[in-house]
């Protein structure tokens, strides 16, 4: 089109026509091909469009399909809420054997739990290895992944001094207080006289790098050396106990085990550190093997403890009247008394001290709640308490 306008007007000029018409033969073939260019971007451009329409029209459908299918997750959780108010220990079989199927960190038959604390503000996270079966302990993790109960022990505490302080943790199941002190850098040693609690306690060790914070002892606490019989009831491994073997024990639910007893002389008589406090759960035999430590306690060795007082449980191992004499001997050999509030009570829900003048009053609630817990502070340390 450019040669038959330019060739004619330029006709009377003394111009070299063939080089002209040359030149503009090129720019007529460079004008085509770019413009065959910019058609092809333009379809290229116009293929892209229509691919990420499709593309966003089916991010869009699979959007709805997992928003529908989070309804339905929703809807499950839901149920299991309600579930949950009904009974707080129980945790979905289904979950469970999910979980041990993808984890080849803990023993067989359990997985990794995440637990975190923010003990006096400091944030620490590990992972407990939890049965992948109903278990009272077991299922408290799963559902809360914290360890309020543990972490009372610091009660009224305004820093943590991990380097002159062992901390004993007598009964500690599968560990969960255990590894709390350990996230915290205290040295620790555990009791544990259930085997396979004692099997989760040292693979959580392990898979936490706590080893050279945790020593596990498998074995019973008590007043003597020796050996005991002990009952695990179903469902509740914490609930293990020593026990004497009597007619009626074969009509108990659960099962017999056996262990080494250890005494409390013996494991403080090794620890070096200059303070040692104490987490005593063992079912009952509370009052008899802290009565055997009587002169330590008086000395200050022990500053802080932290037990379970349960009436009950305590009258089996000892003298209808153990629950009294458990309070009298702390009471005598120096050391203040707090009833600590529940675990998940608010915040600013306190301990509370109690004297010799309350003792008939704590027992009668201790014995109508089954158990309630106390921390009994040595007179030597009450300045910690603020």
């Amino acid at each position: 089109m450019l040669r038959s306008f330019i060739i004619p007007t330029l006709g009377s000029r003394a111009l070299d026509t063939s080089a002209l018409e040359g030149r503009l033969s090129a720019l007529e073939a460079a004008a085509d091909a770019n413009f065959q260019s910019l058609g092809d971007s333009i379809n290229a451009l116009s293929m892209r469009i229509e691919e990420l329409a499709q593309q966003w029209a089916l991010e869009f459908e699979q959007y709805k399909a997992y928003h529908e299918s989070m309804q339905s997750i929703l809807a499950n959780l839901t149920y299991l809420a309600d579930d949950l108010r009904r009974d707080k220990y129980n945790f979905p079989r289904v979950v469970d054997r999910l979980l041990e199927s993808i984890d080849s960190k803990c023993p067989a038959q359990s997985y990794a739990a995440p637990v975190k604390s923010s003990l006096l503000g400091v944030e620490r996270s590990w992972q407990l290895c939890v049965k992948s079966e109903n278990d009272r302990v077991d299922n408290m993790v799963k559902w809360e992944a914290s360890a309020p109960d543990c972490e009372r022990l610091f009660f009224g505490m305004t820093s943590l001094d991990n380097t002159s302080t062992t901390v004993l943790d007598i009964g500690a199941n599968i560990g969960l207080c255990s590894s709390l002190y350990a996230a915290y850098g205290f040295t620790v040693t555990s009791v544990e006289p259930n085997g396979r609690n004692a099997d989760l306690l040292e693979a959580s060790v392990s898979l936490n790098d706590f080893v050279s914070h945790v020593e596990v002892l498998r074995a019973a606490v008590s007043s003597r050396l020796g050996e005991a019989t002990l009952f695990e009831p179903d469902g509740n491994t914490g609930g293990t106990r020593v026990i004497e073997v009597t007619s009626n024990t074969s009509s108990m639910t659960g099962r017999l085990l056996t262990a080494r007893t250890v005494t409390l002389a013996d494991i403080l008589s090794k620890q070096l550190h200059e303070n040692i406090f104490m987490k005593l759960d063992c079912e009952g035999c509370e009052y008899e093997v802290l009565a055997s430590i009587e002169g330590i306690l008086a000395s200050g060795k022990v500053p802080r403890i932290m037990l379970e007082f349960a009436p009950s449980l305590l009258i089996q191992h000892s003298p209808l009247e153990a629950p009294m004499m458990l309070l009298e001997l702390m009471h005598r050999t120096g050391f203040t008394l707090f009833k600590l509030p529940f675990a998940r009570e608010r915040a600013e829900v306190q301990p509370s001290v109690f004297d010799r003048n309350d003792f008939g009053k704590v027992i009668a609630m201790a014995t109508k709640l089954s158990m309630i817990d106390i921390l009994v502070v040595h007179e030597d340390h009450r300045s910690a308490f603020r």
